[in-house]
């Protein structure tokens, strides 16, 4: 990132590929580091309980300016886990959703950043001989109650999982109602109905190539670093596909079982690979599916994102269903229609908690996945609806009123 005086430059490139760059405009705005925004709070005379900073500050990931609030909780002495007790400022921040908290010293040196991802970051004095690293585990999945073999046929799919609330103050509540579900929280968590996202008999296809597309659709055409629609490769395998089809549903499709059949299962040489390299590597998991159904329809004319939330499935292999977090695609058809590249749907059935568009620019949501993998939620089924009408209640499962 270049900082200028009225904007900044971002300039950004995966797999060795062209940088692509963005220019970020202040636009009158305050914008700070958080080291400035430190010297702001103490040069001020403002490091008291309750004294509030909002300024903004340039998210490379994002590309983007993002508002935070500081709030300063007061002097407060932390045990830190060399059993060492330290004494600082205690901050909590909210940024683009997600809320953290800073420890800082006098010596404007962070003590401890606690984030809502559940890292910790500690000072220390001098680092171990010899350093051991403590065992990370990642719960990217949870146990299901009820398993559902034919999930792919699920028209409604009722669940509730406990949550201790962490929302306000620029937090967002874990889940909104959207076009995927509908949402109750409640005292103890949250309730969610999942609804089918198939695309119904009435469903138009637009035709191939796209005619008018809405100008906040339009940003969703656009080359990025993880999904390079405009790399030479990529273009030429969207163009192959797309060839001689007249409605954007079959080129849709074509892309979609592509990327399936290039990838398979698995994870490649890096933990969240970029569509060129999940391409030239011929592996990846979801979010690599994700990514490389969104570059090629891009370059193919149709607008494309990433999405992110969790899942429920059943695994043959296991003998058993879970919740996983997960990413997939949504496509632009006229309409936007989620694509699940990962198990070849085009339109989804009631099985799909969305958190987050991710892509650069889009902030809402974010976090939501480490939130929830912080207090490890278990998410129970109530009841569930099949396409043929079939209905079903777990005994014992609360009611909901939904509607009101």
């Amino acid at each position: 990132i270049k900082f200028g005086e009225k904007s900044a430059t971002i300039e950004e490139a995966v797999d060795e590929n062209r940088a692509i760059t963005t220019v970020v405009a202040y636009d009158d705005k305050a914008v700070y580091g958080d080291l400035r925004a430190w010297h702001v709070l103490k040069d001020s005379d403002r490091l008291k309980a309750g004294e509030q900073l909002k300024f903004w500050s340039v998210d490379a990931d994002d590309q983007m300016l993002v508002e935070q609030t500081w709030t300063v909780s007061g002097r407060v002495k932390k045990k830190l886990s060399d059993k060492t007790v330290a004494e600082g400022w205690q901050i909590k921040i909210v940024k683009q959703g997600k809320s953290a908290t800073l420890i800082m010293d006098d010596d404007d040196l962070p003590i401890m950043l606690e984030d809502i991802g559940g890292f910790s970051i500690e000072r220390v004095k001098e680092i171990p001989e010899p350093f051991k690293a403590e065992r990370v585990s990642l719960r990217n999945t949870m146990s299901a109650n009820v398993s559902i073999e034919d999930y792919q046929s699920l028209t409604e799919l009722v669940i509730h999982f406990e949550y201790e609330h962490d929302d306000g103050e620029g937090v967002p509540e874990i889940v909104d109602a959207n076009r995927y579900h509908d949402v109750i929280k409640y005292e103890k968590g949250y309730a969610i109905k999942m609804k089918s996202q198939r695309m119904g008999r009435d469903f138009e296809a637009p035709a191939y190539p796209l005619g008018e597309v809405p100008d906040d659709v339009k940003k969703f055409l656009e080359p990025t670093s993880m999904c390079q629609s405009d790399d030479e490769d990529l273009l030429k395998e969207a163009l192959k596909l797309a060839k001689g089809k007249k409605d954007s549903v079959s080129v849709a499709k074509a892309i979609m079982r592509f990327a399936d059949r290039r990838l398979g299962n698995g994870s490649g040489d890096t933990g969240s690979a970029s569509a060129k390299q999940a391409y030239d590597e011929r592996t990846g998991d979801c979010t690599e599916h994700a990514a490389l159904f969104v570059a090629l329809a891009r370059a193919a004319g149709l607008p494309a994102r990433n999405v992110g939330g969790f899942v429920y499935a059943y695994m043959p292999s296991m003998g058993k269903s879970i919740f996983g977090y997960h990413a997939w695609a949504e496509v632009w058809l006229g309409e936007w229609v989620p694509v699940d590249a990962t198990v070849q749907e085009l339109g989804t059935s009631a099985r799909y908690v969305m958190f987050e568009i991710d892509e650069p620019g889009e902030t809402h949501g974010n976090g939501r996945s480490s939130r929830c993998i912080r207090q490890d939620i278990q998410p129970k089924i109530d009841a569930y609806t099949m396409a043929d009408g079939s209905a079903f209640e777990v005994k014992g499962a609360p009611k909901w009123e939904w509607g009101k």
